[in-house]
């Protein structure tokens, strides 16, 4: 220890000197060091301000690395840590152009901890934060490189008596993976990456779980060179470091290709890319896009910076291929299987009868062609009422066309107080078409729960039958019975709920003047009743004479 005199020899400060530093210290662990202002004889002097303490050489490892002199004191005691191991560490004290050195001590590392990686063009840094510097040196896609892997103590300090096992992965998922077992804490395992992006590499102890994982710097992995064509149709994903070997199997993508239209162009990329399908920068190449029979065959295009868009089509259905070549190289890619189905174009639409009453049913039949004007089979349709009050029947708002590209559906109404023209909008694919049917309202008393019978009397060579027309406010089992003068039953329909006449709303029901045995009645005047009931509960009980004249 310096002595102190009981009485201070003031002078200027000269350099700084340490109490003798026991040896080992442990890394982490602060220990109590004292340091005095000294003048050129060696001797204490008052000193007012702060002093820098570091190791020589190291930047980073000293906490904390001021300290300060308070009230004029010549000495200075308090605790640091120091966060680096080794054998000879020497502290340096400096302010103001005085320096001093401690004796050397030995730094212990601390218990084992964390995992440090370091990749090409860092430098293992024990004591640091991280426990590397520098920045990593870019590497090529496929190619090794070693990546050093260190067990050290919280600060980075290597342990060189542990032999744990190590597993390395990435975020590459095609890259390598794999394990060493460290020699001396410390060991080298060569990785390669095959995606070309910014990268990095997760390693984990598997001998101690406790050991913290440690994950690498970036490092930026860039393509390898000009190899072959990709193409890429709407619906895959360029999947660069594919493993994919077969071509059924579509390496260096994914998805499907999602299907394509008859005579509707749809963009075509192409990349030049490396032996793992990264794609590159190259640029100057003349691209061309062949393809099955019905194929555009757009012009060639100039590659640039390793990618080539096209359109064009097809002018025919079914499953067709496609393939790029490189037309300076010969690079050529693998053929590329894609559907081209016919597309609903214009409709030819029917509709008939053109114009009904309630409880009557309009027809509509579609014909859907394509671009060639050809018919499509199997093009699902679907109808909808946009306008009035009429609906299509449940099971014909979604039909499929046959072998001649021919649907039908059916509209009916079951309510209304007035003339309408309803209209229908029918679909398929892309295209819409609208037609309309017109709905006769025989008498708007109906709704108010009469039964109304057109034409009537009826049996003429142009009027056959004769139209029941009454309103249900719910579906229910309706009678229909019609009697002769004398009460003698003619005819006996039961119709259950749900059923054409039992249903909610509007109802029509014909009688063509036979009998239930199919013979024509007797001209005159009938009596026509109509129940509709659930249970016991009934809705509708009406009756009406009818003339039949023949």
């Amino acid at each position: 220890m310096i002595p102190i005199f009981t009485l201070l020899i003031f002078g200027q400060l000269d350099h700084f000197g340490f109490d003798s530093i026991p040896s080992p210290q442990t890394a982490g662990i602060a220990f109590q060091v004292t340091i005095y202002a000294l003048n050129n004889l060696g001797q204490p002097v008052p000193y007012y301000g702060s002093a820098h303490i570091y190791i020589p050489g190291i930047s980073y490892p000293v906490k904390p690395d001021t300290i300060v002199y308070f009230n004029g004191s010549s000495s200075w005691q308090g605790n640091l840590m120091v966060s680096i191991a080794g054998e000879n560490i020497i502290l340096r004290c400096e302010a103001g152009g005085a320096t001093g050195t401690s004796n050397p001590f030995q730094v212990m590392p601390n218990s084992p901890y964390r995992l440090v990686s370091v990749l090409p063009g860092e430098t293992y840094a024990p004591g640091h934060q991280k426990g590397r510097i520098g920045t990593p040196s870019s590497q090529r896609a496929g190619d090794f490189f070693n990546v050093s892997i260190f067990l050290t103590d919280r600060w980075c300090n290597l342990i060189n008596t542990a032999d744990d096992s190590v597993f390395c992965s990435s975020t590459d998922q095609f890259g390598t993976q794999g394990g060493i077992r460290l020699s001396g804490g410390g060991g080298g395992i060569n990785f390669a990456f095959r995606t070309a992006s910014n990268q990095t590499i997760f390693v984990r102890d598997v001998t101690n779980s406790n050991i913290k994982t440690d994950t690498t710097s970036n490092i930026s992995i860039y393509p390898g060179n000009y190899h072959t064509l990709l193409v890429l149709l709407p619906g895959e994903n360029h999947l660069p470091g594919d493993t994919t070997i077969s071509n059924a199997n579509t390496p260096g993508k994914s998805g499907s290709p999602s299907d394509q239209y008859v005579l509707e162009d749809f963009p075509i990329t192409v990349y030049a890319t490396d032996s793992m399908w990264n794609k590159t920068g190259v640029s100057g190449s003349q691209i061309r896009v062949s393809g099955a029979s019905g194929f555009s065959e757009p012009a060639p295009q100039i590659i640039q910076n390793g990618e080539a868009t096209f359109y064009a089509n097809f002018s025919s259905s079914g499953e067709k291929f496609l393939i790029a070549r490189d037309l300076d190289s010969n690079f050529i890619s693998y053929d590329n299987f894609l559907k081209i189905t016919a597309r609903a174009n214009n409709f030819d639409v029917a509709v008939s009868p053109e114009t009904i009453s309630p409880g009557e049913i309009a027809k509509i039949t579609v014909t859907v062609y394509d671009r060639n004007n050809q018919p499509i089979e199997g093009k699902w349709v679907s109808f909808s009422v946009v306008g009035g009050n009429g609906y299509i029947l449940p099971q014909y708002d979604t039909v499929p066309t046959n072998q001649q590209g021919i649907c039908e559906s059916q509209f009916t109404i079951n309510a209304g107080y007035f003339n309408e023209l309803d209209t229908i909008e029918i679909h398929a694919d892309n295209y819409t078409e609208s037609t309309t049917v017109y709905v006769i309202i025989p008498d708007s008393s109906v709704m108010e729960g009469n039964l109304v019978a057109y034409p009537n009397p009826f049996g003429k060579i142009n009027q056959p039958v004769t139209r029941f027309i009454y309103y249900l406010e719910q579906s229910c089992n309706v009678i229909f019975a019609i009697y002769d003068p004398f009460g003698n039953l003619v005819h006996r329909r039961n119709i259950m709920a749900g059923e054409n006449g039992g249903r909610m709303g509007i109802n029509m029901l014909t009688w063509d003047g036979k009998n239930d045995k199919g013979k024509r009645v007797a001209s005159g005047v009938y009596y026509v009743m109509i129940k509709g009931y659930v249970h016991t509960n009934v809705f509708l009980e009406k009756r009406l004479r009818v003339g039949v004249i023949w």
